[in-house]
């Protein structure tokens, strides 16, 4: 199983979000990455939608999970998208490639928006906590 994760939002070290506790103890920060795609607001949390090329980003980080399948469905549950949620999931769980920025390219798990994005905000810079400190 692929153990490596992307995240942009609320899971994310540097956003003290509530569930970043969850990676704390169970997977190992692997640093700042980017993904190909359109970062949107949701509501108090950020919706990727992943775009093929290269350009625009979202800015995140990469984790190495250490037992992802028991982290794996922890998460899915937090992004509402395992088995007892009904359809249709808010995200999806996908496997995408990501460019860390030392220069490494890998794939990684990444939580994708999975709902109509027209009415939502787009977050031009790609990037959450830029978006948080910066809320205009």
């Amino acid at each position: 199983m692929l153990d490596t994760l992307f995240v942009y939002g609320t899971l994310m070290r540097t956003t003290d979000g509530a569930m970043h506790p969850l990676l704390l103890g169970r997977a190992e920060f692997l640093g700042s990455a980017s993904i190909a795609g359109k970062l949107y607001l949701v509501h108090d949390y950020p919706g990727a939608i992943i775009i093929e090329g290269d350009q625009p980003r979202i800015h995140g980080e990469v984790y190495r999970l250490f037992d992802a399948e028991k982290l794996l469905p922890m998460l899915d549950e937090y992004e509402e998208c395992a088995p007892n949620f009904p359809s249709p999931h808010e995200y999806q769980r996908l496997r995408r490639p990501i460019a860390r920025f030392d220069g490494q390219n890998l794939k990684a798990w990444v939580y994708q928006y999975n709902l109509a994005t027209q009415q939502l905000k787009q977050i031009c810079s790609g990037d959450y906590r830029n978006h948080l400190s910066n809320p205009s």
